[in-house]
């Protein structure tokens, strides 16, 4: 009867994921810089975003053993971000940090180009996401900042969304895919004076109804994307699957009356959001890793472990990563294996040297000048 036992001692060793494992490292940044042209966002040492990005973050983050680097969106105020002078620009920096780069596209550089407020006019958003998409998406764009090293798996597509792009590195404990979501009502916002438009409406122009209808079939295959990323990585055994999106899905106010207490009721509040909130948590639960959601999109950073049931083995993270008008700086994630084998995550600040926020505090970043008194410069590393 012996190799009954062992029979089942190898069954049980192929289904239950590995106690302990190497971590594994990465760099998250995003929604920087946010400077332009007279409305510089300052530091209390006197330089701008641009400046501190340019002479602290953009060397750190090459010298910096972490294997990739991850873009949460927002190359900028859509004032400069929706010119085909700042995609390159942008690509130039991901192509000099020596290490592969996975940007996930933020409202700011496609739809938020309507806005009348742009230099030279509003520009067509769906003209912007197809020029984004041929100038960062093209296969000679991503060799270019995203070379593959030896061990690694890159799968791009996902869902049949050209940016959506799922990777593994040497490390087997962890899975990561990034996802098209985004601000300004999920890629729909005209902004004209009315509601969130989810769906085509009689009546609705030609521009409007087109938008609507990308967003929606977008939609449709994030989730796919999202579902098959899921079934993966429990296939695989992954103690950890990571999502990379832009969008703030929580970004409500858990103070305010007229939107739930609860995160994942808030985030079913904005109808943009509701497919995602519909499913995540449910996902989630039935994996038998844990899951981190990190985005950009809103200036209240922090690392906070999300509810999602009574299970112990359960863990949602998501981090709300540093930039925009808020904390200038970017974060070095950790991934580890706790004592139960259970996945941790840990963020520290690049320049900071600190660890993000354990919860996200919107006040805190609610900043009402652009002064940087409030903003720290901390110690030049170089």
């Amino acid at each position: 009867m012996r190799w009954i036992g062992f029979l089942l001692l190898s069954v049980f060793a192929a289904i239950k994921p590995a106690a302990a494992y190497d971590p594994i490292q990465f760099i998250v940044y995003g929604d920087l810089p946010y400077s332009m042209a007279g409305k510089p966002v300052l530091v209390s040492d006197g330089r701008s975003d641009q400046e501190v990005f340019d002479q602290d973050i953009r060397p750190l983050i090459h010298d910096h053993p972490a294997p990739f680097v991850v873009h949460v969106g927002d190359l900028g105020r859509p004032e400069t971000s929706c010119s085909d002078e700042d995609l390159l620009r942008h690509l130039g920096y991901w192509q000099g940090f020596g290490k592969p780069t996975f940007y996930t596209i933020g409202d700011n550089d496609w739809i938020d180009c309507i806005r009348k407020t742009n230099p030279g006019g509003p520009k067509p958003p769906l003209e912007r996401l197809a020029k984004i998409r041929s100038l960062l998406f093209s296969d000679a764009a991503l060799a270019s900042y995203q070379r593959t090293p030896p061990g690694w798996t890159v799968r791009r597509d996902r869902g049949g969304v050209r940016e959506n792009i799922a990777w593994t590195t040497d490390n087997p404990a962890v899975a990561f895919l990034t996802l098209h979501i985004v601000s300004s009502c999920n890629g729909r916002d005209t902004f004209g004076k009315q509601p969130c438009r989810i769906v085509p409406e009689p009546g609705m122009d030609d521009a409007t109804r087109a938008l609507v209808e990308d967003a929606a079939d977008r939609d449709r295959r994030n989730i796919v994307a999202l579902r098959e990323a899921y079934a993966e990585a429990e296939s695989q055994h992954r103690a950890m699957l990571v999502l990379v999106i832009q969008a703030d899905m929580f970004g409500k106010p858990a103070d305010d009356a007229k939107h739930p207490a609860d995160i994942w009721e808030r985030c079913k509040t904005q109808t943009e959001f509701k497919p995602y909130c519909d499913v995540l948590p449910g996902m989630a639960s039935a994996f038998s890793g844990s899951t981190l959601l990190i985005h950009g999109d809103t200036a209240a950073y922090c690392l906070e472990q999300l509810p999602l049931d009574a299970s112990p083995k359960h863990h949602f993270w998501r981090l709300n990563a540093p930039g925009d008008f808020g904390e200038i700086d970017a974060d070095v994630v950790t991934i580890g294996s706790g004592t139960d084998g259970a996945a941790t995550v840990t963020a520290t600040g690049l320049l900071s040297g600190k660890p993000a926020p354990a919860a996200c505090d919107r006040a805190q970043y609610a900043w009402r000048s652009e002064d940087g008194a409030s903003r720290p410069a901390y110690p030049r590393k170089r």
